[in-house]
This record gives structure tokens, sequence and C-alpha cells, in this order.
């Protein structure tokens, strides 16, 4: 199922996976490539399992973490479609986005929970959410 964009990047990160790709400022955390693509692997593998295909939409309203790039990267992976929504916009933008997406899963924080249940409810939609734990 790699192909595009995925198969380059996970190409890249194997090929500088002793190579740090992400430092968390706060606290100085470091991620190596190969640690990202091993839980984008897991990730995609979870995803797959869900029935996450090729051209399915996956949506992530997260704020800045380290782990907030494995969704996107698992996505990529299975040539399925990420689409990042910025969990600090209004309840009726994020009634308006999912609708105009229509998103087969969605990652989000602890925080942006209740309104990504709220909209979904609104629309009537029955859409996995996984919250970053």
């Amino acid at each position: 199922a790699l192909g595009g964009m995925g198969n380059i990047i996970f190409k890249a990160m194997k090929k500088y996976r002793q190579n740090i790709a992400l430092i968390n400022p706060d606290d100085g955390r470091q991620n190596t490539y190969e640690y990202i693509l091993q839980n984008a692997i897991r990730t995609a593998i979870a995803m797959k399992q869900k029935g996450i295909k090729s051209r399915d939409i996956v949506m992530g309203s997260s704020d800045n973490h380290l782990d907030a790039c494995v969704p996107i990267l698992a996505a990529l992976f299975l040539g399925a479609i990420p689409c990042p929504m910025d969990p600090c916009i209004a309840p009726t933008e994020v009634i308006h986005i999912i609708d105009q997406v229509k998103p087969k899963l969605i990652f989000t924080i602890p925080s942006s929970l209740k309104l990504i249940k709220e909209a979904c409810h609104e629309l009537n939609v029955d859409i996995e959410i996984v919250v970053f734990g």
C-alpha cells in the first residue's frame, strides 16, 4: 500500500533513522526518525485494521506535541489523505469542516474531544475518534 509521498517519506525516515527528528523545546525530549517511524507503522497497521484505505480521509486536530505527526504519517503510508484541523477553531467551523471533509477517522487531543463529539452528533455522523494519550 506504500506509494506516492508516503513511500518517499518512509524511505527517508529509514535512511536517517538514527537522526533526531523532533525536540520538545519545553523539556528537551527528543524523538529519532526510527522512533517516529515505528509509531507511524503501528498506527498505520491499526488504521488498516479499522478499515482505513487509500483515498480515505483521516483528520487530525491536535496542538503541537511530539506525537502529532504520527497519524499524518500513518495516513500517508496507507495512501490515505491526512487532513489537519486547528483544535482552537470555533464549534461552527468544526461542524462545517467535518461536514465538508467527511473523515473516516479523527485523531484529537483530550481538550478537543467534547467539541469533536458534539460536531459529529450535530451532523448525525458516526466517526471513530482516537484521543492522543
